[in-house]
């Protein structure tokens, strides 16, 4: 997702606001800060990665596609909107569930992200973000590979 905004010149930091504040918050609501990203504010992009299959959410899941993803983007606002507001940032939650279904809000961030990348390519608008979601899909099937692998190797 960086690299995406790198190249839309969106000049995005990696994993900030530790520490900042009065009481010096460990916490880190930012994976992905996008200097300027709508009226002078930063925004504060907050990635999760949630299994529709989790025991607490498994009912939802089973009647409604996207019900996990929904769920995780409400506890990312929960954990971490009032901490990306004392720091004057919006909090943007991009929640994808294991299987490769993103949240409206993620959907959206892209969508504005692959217009800006489509000013400095010779695609059109679908073919970028197309190519996004081809893109983080790879990631997020590796990522999947990788936890299954280190899960099975420490398995007796």
């Amino acid at each position: 997702i960086a690299d995406f905004c790198r190249r839309a010149h969106h000049s995005p930091l990696l994993e900030q606001g530790c520490g900042i504040g009065p009481a010096k918050d460990r916490s880190r609501p930012a994976d992905i800060l996008i200097p300027n990203w709508s009226l002078s504010r930063s925004a504060a992009f907050d990635i999760k990665v949630i299994h529709p299959l989790n025991n607490s959410k498994i009912s939802d899941a089973g009647q409604t596609s996207g019900a996990s993803a929904a769920v995780g983007e409400q506890e990312k606002l929960d954990n971490n909107a009032l901490g990306c507001l004392e720091r004057g940032w919006i909090c943007v939650p991009l929640v994808v569930e294991a299987y490769g279904d993103w949240e409206i809000t993620a959907n959206e961030t892209f969508s504005r992200i692959a217009r800006r990348l489509v000013i400095h390519s010779h695609s059109s608008n679908s073919e970028t973000l197309n190519a996004m979601h081809c893109c983080l899909g790879t990631v997020l099937m590796r990522q999947n590979a990788q936890a299954l692998l280190a899960r099975s190797a420490s398995s007796p």
